[in-house]
């Protein structure tokens, strides 16, 4: 689990102010050959020009995974998994940011 937050100030011909937080979660279990995790995370901004607190809606994203890992062999682990997220930028939902998927991949050592 993980929380963070703070404000930044870019000083260029057009400075700008940014307060933003981000708070982030996971969890993982492990059985025998099988390994399934979760994942959230939130985060938030809101960038304005300097000096103008309070003047500018917030820009967001969310994240949300789950996940299983099987050993299928020795040396050979496959991985089946979904996750969904969604952007906004000035309070309004980006389509390019947003979205779900599920994969299937595997993980080959020797």
């Amino acid at each position: 689990a993980a929380f963070g937050s703070g404000d930044t100030v870019r000083t260029t011909t057009n400075p700008v102010q940014r307060d933003s937080e981000a708070t982030e979660f996971g969890a993982q279990y492990v059985s025998g050959d099988m390994t399934f995790k979760v994942g959230y995370l939130t985060s938030s901004s809101t960038d304005e020009a300097y000096g103008t607190a309070g003047a500018s809606n917030e820009d967001q994203k969310t994240h949300t995974s789950a996940s299983i890992d099987y050993v299928i062999a020795s040396g050979v682990t496959g991985t089946f998994g979904y996750r969904d997220q969604e952007g906004a930028d000035e309070n309004t939902v980006l389509t390019t940011d947003s979205g779900s998927s599920w994969y299937v991949g595997a993980n080959i050592s020797f």
